[in-house]
This record gives structure tokens, sequence and C-alpha cells, in this order.
């Protein structure tokens, strides 16, 4: 097994309205939450409108090596999104992709924690 890295990295450009974003090395690890640029603050009920809350996200790089967690928030279920652009040697596509998501109302999850790695299943087979 041979892994090969390309050397683009990823910027996610908006932050998902009803979740967070961490990024997680290759070993499991996750590190740390991409946060919202700047000063800006997120709408207390950002979720519960029709237009959800897309905030821009504050400068970050996503390795080849790396991966992104998405953690909704407590008892939201529907569908969230976030955004990103590749990068390869500096240049930025000229597009930026959307990653859009679907979250079960049922998460009543099993997790595990052994040192920096959390793993988690859903028991209920309609929730996979």
């Amino acid at each position: 097994f041979h892994e090969l890295y390309s050397g683009i990295s990823t910027e996610v450009q908006t932050l998902p309205a009803c979740g967070r974003l961490y990024k997680v090395l290759s070993d499991g690890v996750t590190t740390e939450e991409i946060v919202a640029a700047g000063d800006v603050q997120r709408l207390r009920d950002r979720c519960t409108t029709r237009v959800k809350e897309h905030v821009v996200a504050a400068f970050n790089k996503v390795l080849p090596t790396e991966a992104l967690l998405y953690v909704p928030d407590e008892d939201f279920s529907g569908q969230d999104a976030f955004t990103f652009k590749s990068v390869l040697g500096g240049e930025y596509s000229a597009d930026e992709a959307e990653v859009k998501l679907v979250v079960k109302p049922c998460r009543e999850q099993i997790c595990t924690r052994t040192v920096d790695t959390i793993s988690c299943y859903n028991p209920e087979p309609d929730c996979d």
C-alpha cells in the first residue's frame, strides 16, 4: 500500500451553519477547530431560519494528509453545507466547491476514546 500526495491543499471558505469543522491528522487525532474570520459573531438561532447563516472562515489550510470532521450542533437534524477552494503552488482554484451534508435525527451514538482519538458508531441500523 502506497500513498501519493499531490501537494494540493484545501482552504475552507465558509463554515457550516449548524455544526463545527475540525482538522483531523492522518493518524486520526483531531486538532484545531476551523473558526470564523475576524470578530464575526454567529447569530444565536442560525439554524432555525430558512436561510442558514454561513460565515467566512478564518485563514486555514487542510493538507493532503489531513481530513475534515463535521460535528453537528446538538439536536440539529437536516441539511448543512460548507465551501472550500483547492490550493496548488499558492494558486487558488477559480471556483468554490460545496460540500452538502445531511444530518439524520437519530444520533444516539456509542463513543470510545483512546488517548486523542474518538471513535463513534450508531447502534440503530437505519442511522448508518
